[in-house]
C-alpha cells in the first residue's frame, strides 16, 4: 500500500509549478503536456488508493440510509398524518374566532345604530313641537355616537398544545406557488416585478444555443472555450 501523504508534498509543489509554468514555444508546450500528464498520473493513483475504502462506506451509507428510511416510514406517514389533522383544526378554529369578531363587531355597529335612530326620532318630535333648538343638539348628538370600541385581537401567529410527553407549536406560513410563468415574465419586462423572481437556467441556455448553431441569444453572452481532455500511458 503506498503511503498516500507523500502526495500531500508533491501537491503542493506541483501546483507552485503550475503557477509558474507558461507556454512560449514548441519545447514549453511539451513541457506544460509532460506536466499535465504526470498530474493525471498522480490523480488516478490516489483515486486508486482511496476509492476501495470510498466505495465500502458508500455501501455502508447506502445499506444503512435505506434501512433508516424503512423503519422511520411508518411513523413518519403516521405523523404527517396527524400533523395535517391538527392543522387543520387550527385554521379552522382560527376562521371562527374571526367569525366570532366580526360578527361581534357587528352587533355592536346595530346597537349603535339602534340608540342613533332613537335619538333622531326624539329629535324629530322635539322640533314638530317647536323646540327647534333642542332637536338640532339632539342630532348633532345622534351623529357622534359611535359603535363601543373593541379590543384590538391579535392575529394569532403560533399556538403550543402541552401534554406531559412533549409540545406541539403550530405556525401560520404563507405558500406561494407560480400558476402561470408567462404572465410573471410579462408583469417584469412591464416593472411590476423585480427580475429576482425569475431564475435564468445556463444549462437550459446552453443546450438550446448548441442545438440550434446560435452565435447569439438575448440577454446572454456567448463565447468558446478550451477544454483540455488529455491522457496518461500506463
Amino acid at each position: 500500500m503506498t503511503d498516500i501523504s507523500i502526495y500531500e508534498e508533491r501537491g503542493k509543489s506541483l501546483l507552485e509549478q503550475a503557477h509558474s509554468l507558461k507556454i512560449l514555444d514548441e519545447g514549453t508546450r511539451e513541457q506544460a503536456t509532460t506536466f499535465v500528464t504526470g498530474a493525471r498520473r498522480c490523480i488516478k493513483a490516489i483515486e486508486a488508493e482511496l476509492k476501495p475504502d470510498i466505495q465500502k462506506a458508500h455501501e455502508l451509507h447506502t445499506t444503512l440510509l435505506a434501512r433508516l428510511k424503512r423503519l422511520i416510514a411508518p411513523f413518519k406517514s403516521a405523523q404527517t398524518i396527524v400533523d395535517r389533522e391538527i392543522g387543520r383544526d387550527y385554521m379552522e378554529q382560527e376562521q371562527l374566532q374571526r367569525k366570532a369578531e366580526v360578527e361581534e363587531r357587528r352587533k355592536v355597529e346595530a346597537e349603535a345604530e339602534v340608540a342613533r335612530e332613537q335619538l333622531r326620532k326624539a329629535a324629530v318630535r322635539q322640533i314638530e313641537e317647536g323646540k327647534v333648538d333642542d332637536g338640532v343638539d339632539m342630532l348633532e348628538a345622534a351623529e357622534a355616537i359611535e359603535a363601543q370600541e373593541l379590543p384590538n385581537v391579535a392575529p394569532q401567529t403560533a399556538r403550543t398544545i402541552q401534554t406531559s410527553g412533549g409540545s406541539t407549536t403550530l405556525r401560520k406560513m404563507t405558500v406561494v406557488t407560480c400558476i402561470d410563468k408567462l404572465i410573471v415574465v410579462k408583469a417584469i419586462a412591464e416593472g411590476h416585478l423585480p427580475a429576482t423572481f425569475v431564475d435564468v437556467n445556463d444549462r437550459v441556455a446552453k443546450r438550446y444555443v448548441v442545438d440550434n448553431g446560435m452565435k447569439q441569444l438575448a440577454g446572454f453572452r456567448i463565447e468558446e472555450k478550451a477544454i483540455v481532455v488529455g491522457k496518461f500511458n500506463q
